[in-house]
């Protein structure tokens, strides 16, 4: 929700001002300690998952394909063949870094202004040497289909 207006109003009994917003199309008045609203956030970066993942070297730039992902970095054999296996635990490696990515960047900011697209895995209880684990990706996705972005809260 984007506010339209603001006013200075002087407080009494204490030295300076704070910053009043109006809602939208009503007459009530809130404040805030932040100088500005920040901008919802949508997305993550490649650098920013990158980081998350504690590797210098997850993406490489290609000057004929652009950015490209090393998956052997981050599953437990190399990758050397399309035919070869790993699909389970590489993307559930990307989903587990882009869900620390998403702790970093929400840091500082507002509800309603954080990323919300990768919400904390569940696990269930260890059996037989295994754990079940269930992660999500929560997308807004317009109708067209094109401009997937990720859920605010």
């Amino acid at each position: 929700m984007r506010y339209t207006a603001s006013v200075n109003i002087p407080l009494l009994h204490k030295s300076g001002t704070f910053t009043y917003f109006l809602k939208p199309n009503t007459t009530d008045l809130f404040t805030t300690s932040k100088s500005a609203f920040m901008a919802q956030i949508t997305d993550l970066t490649f650098q920013q998952l990158e980081t998350a993942s504690g590797l210098s070297n997850l993406f490489v730039v290609d000057a004929t394909y652009g950015l490209m992902l090393r998956l052997s970095a981050i599953t437990p054999t190399p990758v050397n063949a399309k035919s070869a296996s790993g699909v389970v635990q590489a993307l559930y490696q990307l989903r587990e870094c882009a869900a620390r990515a998403q702790v970093t960047v929400n840091a500082n900011q507002s509800i309603g202004e954080r990323l919300a697209a990768f919400p904390t895995a569940s696990t269930g209880t260890a059996v037989n040497g295994y754990v079940l684990s269930s992660g999500q990706i929560i997308t807004k996705t317009p109708l067209a289909l094109t401009g997937i972005v990720g859920a605010n809260n």
